[in-house]
């Protein structure tokens, strides 16, 4: 064999080799079917691994440092939270002015009952602002229980308030006359009016007796002012609004009506004699047998 052919036999045998060479480069590199085979289970192998590694990894031991640590971390959460609470009762407080309201409030205690003999001053019927009648009312607290036959006038007795706007003292009266008072429930009523008017007729012989006569109800001046003219009835009226002396001599019955009366009262204050439920007609003949 000659020189140039013994070249290029091993140029070719070079070539062949360096192309075998690479068809096996890409066989490896481009075998998808292996890759993907042996992709899955290789994951696997390698999860199983690595939770079989966190498994068999031993806990940390703690040290000195790290407990002081979650010994210091804990103590500023306790902290934390008294000062959240200590914030939550600030608020609340704020909210009632700074004092603790009470859970529960005490019944109010229940009005207690009266009956005719008691004697108060807080069932008045109307306030029109007089101030005399203000006055009758407070010195009235001072009784406590109605007069009765034999008791002499209190000094602590009001001034009453009369239908024309003065008023009359009777116990400054009762030094020099005795009184008679007739009690009836309403001004310028049938009744009524037969009662006022005998007193009317019999005014004289009263007067005679040494007697003055007052009518008593819890009637307005006006009222009272408009039957005295029309009847011409000669005495004077007693417009007890707030009932401080028909409870004082105890003749009224609820906070409208009062039991129709007479009551003598001789010279000097002593009472003679209070008659509760009598006949509007035969009253002042009956008053007149008692002095």
């Amino acid at each position: 064999m000659g020189p140039k052919k013994a070249a290029a036999t091993g140029k070719r045998k070079a070539e062949e080799a360096a192309e075998g060479e690479h068809h096996e480069e890409e066989g490896v590199a481009t075998s998808p079917s292996k890759k993907a085979a042996a992709s899955p289970a290789a994951a696997s192998e390698s999860k199983r691994t690595r939770r079989g590694a966190a498994a068999a990894a031993p806990a940390p031991v703690p040290t000195r440092t790290s407990a002081r640590k979650a010994k210091t971390d804990a103590k500023a959460k306790v902290s934390k939270a008294a000062a959240a609470d200590d914030d939550d009762e600030e608020e609340e407080d704020g909210d009632t002015g700074g004092a603790a309201q009470p859970a529960t409030k005490k019944r109010a205690a229940a009005p207690k009952k009266k009956d005719d003999a008691d004697y108060d001053d807080d069932e008045g019927d109307a306030d029109d602002g007089d101030g005399a009648a203000s006055a009758a009312a407070g010195a009235a607290k001072k009784l406590t229980k109605a007069l009765a036959a034999n008791d002499v006038l209190p000094a602590s007795l009001p001034v009453a308030n009369l239908h024309d706007g003065t008023t009359a003292d009777l116990n400054e009266i009762s030094k020099t006359h005795g009184i008679v008072i007739f009690v009836y429930p309403k001004a310028n009523t049938p009744g009524c009016t037969n009662q006022a008017c005998g007193y009317r007729d019999s005014h004289d012989e009263f007067a005679q007796r040494g007697f003055k006569v007052f009518g008593l109800s819890a009637d307005s001046p006006k009222s009272l002012t408009t039957w005295k003219e029309k009847y011409n009835l000669p005495y004077s009226f007693i417009s007890d609004k707030e009932r401080v002396f028909l409870k004082a001599f105890g003749v009224n019955k609820s906070a409208t009506q009062v039991h129709r009366s007479h009551i003598v009262i001789a010279k000097g204050g002593k009472v003679l004699h209070i008659k509760k439920g009598v006949s509007a007609k035969p009253s002042a003949a009956e008053a007149l047998e008692l002095i």
